[in-house]
């Protein structure tokens, strides 16, 4: 009896494992997921603009969300929801963006003023993200040392297929 629930153990523990690689849950990448957040205190389109791009074993792709401030039916036209295929070299490149992305001085960094954005980048694996927030961060970004994060946020839009100075 013991055999056969050691047998019948390892076959489950089998599939799982066939299953969860399927579902691109092991990756070799250490970072399988990324993602862009943006939102704009006055701009109506493009007023929140959300990038998700993940990667599985064998798929690479882009989750493109962005909303109108306004809800009416004027504004309503503008909201996208869609997404597209990236190659694995496109999520390499993202990766390896993100990665120069380092922490800076937060005093540096700080700017302040009534109007601007709010954007973030997140990146790592279903056990452990590291994320970067920072206000208005096209604001003064060279002396607040920030073209590493514009540089990623720039590449993130682009690969979503949106204009930067419509997102920006």
């Amino acid at each position: 009896m013991k055999i056969f629930k050691n047998i019948v153990c390892t076959v489950g523990i089998l599939l799982l494992t066939t299953y969860l690689k399927g579902q691109g849950i092991k990756s070799t990448h250490p970072i399988t997921l990324v993602s862009f957040k943006l939102q704009h205190a006055m701009r109506i389109p493009n007023n929140e603009v959300l990038i998700f791009v993940s990667l599985t074993d064998t798929i690479a792709e882009v989750h493109v969300k962005s909303k109108p401030m306004l809800q009416d039916a004027e504004w309503a036209k503008t909201a996208l929801d869609t997404s597209y295929k990236l190659t694995i070299s496109e999520f390499v490149q993202i990766k390896n963006s993100v990665l120069r992305v380092a922490p800076v001085d937060f005093e540096k960094a700080f700017v302040s003023a009534r109007n601007g954005t709010y954007c973030s980048i997140t990146f790592g694996n279903t056990g452990n993200m590291v994320t970067h927030e920072y206000w208005s961060p096209h604001v003064k970004t060279k002396e607040r040392d920030l073209e590493r994060f514009i540089e990623a946020c720039k590449l993130l839009i682009r690969t979503a297929r949106l204009k930067e100075k419509d997102v920006l």
